[in-house]
């Protein structure tokens, strides 16, 4: 699983810094924050550098969670129940941060 955790970040960090080449090599295209994936994915068409910032946060982000769902499949094929209750737990508590964030932003 740490594999997992190397590889988004080196995705994540491949997303920004082709970001930060798209906004230097052409000035013109806007930097914005995007407030959604559907907003998010016509920046990403449109080749705008806010749109691979914005994946790879979302990706930077995404991570920790797929980290821990793939430990909670771990658990679960052990039977190590406890580790199964605590792995829904902090996936509860991500999955609802995340909810939360969307709703306040």
């Amino acid at each position: 699983l740490s594999g997992l955790l190397a590889a988004g970040l080196v995705i994540a960090v491949a997303l920004l810094l082709t970001g930060v080449v798209v906004a230097a090599a052409r000035p013109d295209l806007p930097v914005g924050r995007q407030t959604s994936f559907v907003g998010l994915i016509d920046s990403l068409a449109a080749g705008e550098p806010g749109g691979f910032f914005g994946l790879g946060f979302v990706v930077l982000l995404a991570t920790p969670a797929a980290r821990v769902v793939g430990l909670l499949i771990a658990f679960v094929r052990r039977r190590a129940w406890v580790f199964v209750g605590a792995a829904l737990l902090v996936l509860a508590i991500l999955v609802t941060s995340g909810y939360l964030g969307l709703v306040a932003g």
